[in-house]
């Protein structure tokens, strides 16, 4: 499990603005949204190929398959990083990772991966969220706390994985045109305030919790 961030937002703007950014309610995939294959890999509801309804692996309790083109979830997280690190195989050769990155993956998904790590520069939706959300889960709208204090000021609440998100701070602010003033909970070990306007982050602090 990971590390926990306690996000506390203050977002400044007009009534009409803040009204708009209220019904988005932090919804990752509205602000920036992840390509539709890697978040369906993702998610484990429907296909990434075909958009069919995945069912459970009977060979595997932990994945899914699409029973149509044999794709199983995951794609992303079954390719190795393209790393140094070496293996040794069955005979007690060292490999490369690099020599095979693909080993876990059936034909169908090896072509998937290579065809979004071309289009997306990456085949993991894991990389893509860290890369593009600075966190690697999505934060669904139903898990935000609100509190509109007034036409000009409303606050949103919200946990994400490991960090604060910040790319989702800054395209929120540029936009919708809001400024914001942010506080962030490191789960207990740090804290960190800064403000976002113009879509730009500034005066960043960060503070370790003495225990």
């Amino acid at each position: 499990m990971p590390n926990w961030t306690n996000n506390n937002v203050i977002i400044v703007g007009t009534k009409e603005q803040l009204d708009k950014v209220e019904t988005i309610r932090m919804d990752f995939q509205k602000i920036i949204p992840m390509p539709a294959p890697l978040y369906a890999d993702q998610m484990a509801e429907r296909c990434a190929q075909c958009d069919s309804l995945m069912v459970k692996d009977d060979d595997d309790k932990f994945d899914k398959i699409c029973k149509h083109c044999g794709i199983r979830d995951n794609i992303g997280g079954r390719v190795f990083n393209k790393s140094k690190l070496m293996w040794a195989d069955k005979e007690g050769k060292l490999q490369s990772l690099d020599s095979d990155r693909f080993r876990q993956l059936n034909d169908k998904e090896k072509a998937l991966a290579l065809e979004w790590e071309k289009q997306y520069g990456t085949c993991s939706w894991y990389d893509w969220s860290v890369d593009n959300w600075g966190t690697k889960w999505i934060v669904r709208p139903d898990e935000v706390k609100t509190d509109r204090e007034n036409d000009s000021t409303l606050a949103f609440n919200f946990d994400t994985a490991w960090a604060c998100p910040y790319p989702i701070l800054e395209e929120l602010s540029r936009g919708y045109n809001v400024s914001m003033s942010v506080y962030c909970d490191n789960e207990g070990w740090e804290n960190e305030s800064f403000d976002v306007i113009d879509g730009s982050i500034c005066n960043h602090k960060k503070e370790e919790v003495v225990r």
